[in-house]
């Protein structure tokens, strides 16, 4: 049984930063690691026009396997296309196409978007059932179930079916499952992107980028292909996307205020520019505090279990722009997402009043403020430079605090101050 569940790798930017899934209890100790920082994705760059290599290699391709000429004739390695038991496929095809050549998917939770599984799927064969494994993949904006999906590659293993006893496959160019060589697949594709040489087979791979790519490896007792790995993630042509839901989830209408800030630095309580907040806050409530959206700044519509970019302002010159969570299983406005981080003074947050519990806010002297943190215990480091200190403060899932103190000497924020307060949790 094979069912594993992955973020698309070359699709999800800042995705291991990212929490998924509901709500979960906040941590209450705090630890020695570092906080990953996080950075405004860059706009990805134009792809390049591929070469296949069959082409680029410039050489003869031999002709394809007996009763696949007509199916890939004119294909080539990158149309992600092959003949598996005289069958064509094209990939990515919808779930419904996949089964209707006769295979059964293992069931799996519902995807949510741009996430992947590698799940075990089943043909049959006489009195038993041929494997291999499907990478099924959620295109849309929802979360949503598996047969609804796309399967956007497919595995074929010696381990699952031996060449010759099921799952014939043929690839373009000829290159057969049980019979072409390692010469062959380099006479019909010219050098692969990366070649990987084991003690059992050797590996090559030609490859677009991860999430589209050809894997194939020939067994080194056996001498020819036995395992082939096709992965196209791109959105079929004629995709349509689901539309966003504007419904407010159940745990932002059930979001409560804290009462006071307390004595637990570990609780993420806060007064942030007057109005008290237990981070992760809902957007919708620090609009009913005074902030605004700014649409031309924000992101219209934040996919299921994901992340995007809001911009929030008040009384003329105040601001926030963070990443907020979608941490609903449908799409939704960014009214219904999370905040889950917060910045008072410095530069991004220049103006804002901040105070946390224990007696810690913005403009305390900065050796009261370092008398507080030692009396607190918990363990952070403290990095110095010519004219402040920095003091981060994380728990094991990074969720904690940023402090920065200015020294005498600082020429742009007041001396000896802590000038700039960063916090965050995700859950």
């Amino acid at each position: 049984m094979r069912k594993r569940i992955y973020a698309a790798a070359g699709m999800l930017l800042a995705a291991a930063l990212m929490a998924q899934g509901a709500m979960a209890e906040q941590v209450t100790s705090f630890g020695a690691p570092q906080p990953a920082q996080v950075e405004e994705p860059a706009p990805a760059e134009e792809p390049a026009e591929a070469v296949d290599p069959a082409a680029e290699a410039g050489t003869e391709v031999a002709a394809p396997a007996e009763g696949g000429a007509d199916a890939l004739a004119g294909s080539e390695l990158y149309d992600f296309t092959c003949l598996v038991d005289g069958e064509t496929y094209a990939f990515p095809m919808t779930v419904d196409e996949f089964k209707a050549k006769g295979w059964t998917l293992e069931e799996t939770e519902d995807l949510a978007p741009r996430q992947y599984a590698m799940v075990t799927a089943e043909k049959k064969n006489g009195f038993s059932a041929d494997k291999a494994t499907a990478y099924v993949i959620n295109f849309d904006i929802n979360t949503l179930p598996m047969e609804e999906c796309v399967v956007a590659g497919l595995e074929i293993e010696a381990f699952y079916v031996e060449p010759g006893k099921g799952l014939d496959t043929v690839l373009p160019g000829g290159i057969t499952r049980g019979v072409s060589t390692l010469d062959d697949i380099y006479a019909a594709y010219g050098d692969a992107t990366d070649v990987y040489e084991g003690d059992y087979y050797t590996s090559v791979t030609y490859e677009m980028d991860y999430d589209k790519r050809v894997e194939l490896k020939v067994g080194t007792e056996s001498g020819v292909l036995e395992d082939v790995e096709i992965r196209n993630f791109v959105v079929p042509e004629g995709f349509v996307t689901g539309e966003a839901n504007d419904e407010v989830p159940e745990a932002v209408a059930a979001y409560a205020r804290p009462e006071a800030l307390g004595d637990d630095l570990t609780s993420f309580t806060v007064d942030f520019d007057g109005a008290l907040y237990v981070l992760p806050v809902p957007v919708s409530v620090l609009v009913e505090d005074g902030w605004t959206i700014d649409e031309a700044e924000t992101d219209p519509v934040i996919s299921a279990k994901d992340y995007g970019w809001v911009t929030l302002r008040k009384d003329n010159n105040k601001s926030i722009s963070t990443i907020v969570n979608n941490f609903a299983d449908y799409a939704t406005n960014p009214s219904n997402c999370w905040v889950t981080s917060l910045t008072g003074g410095g530069y991004s947050g220049e103006g804002i009043t901040m105070a946390l519990p224990c007696g810690i806010e913005l403009g305390m002297d900065s050796g009261e403020f370092v008398e507080v943190l030692d009396g607190l215990g918990y363990e952070y480091e403290v990095e110095e430079g010519d004219d402040y200190s920095y003091y981060t403060l994380y728990d094991e899932n990074y969720n904690g605090y940023d402090f920065y103190t200015s020294s005498a000497e600082n020429e742009y924020y007041a001396p000896s101050t802590l000038y700039e307060i960063d916090m965050q949790c995700r859950p």
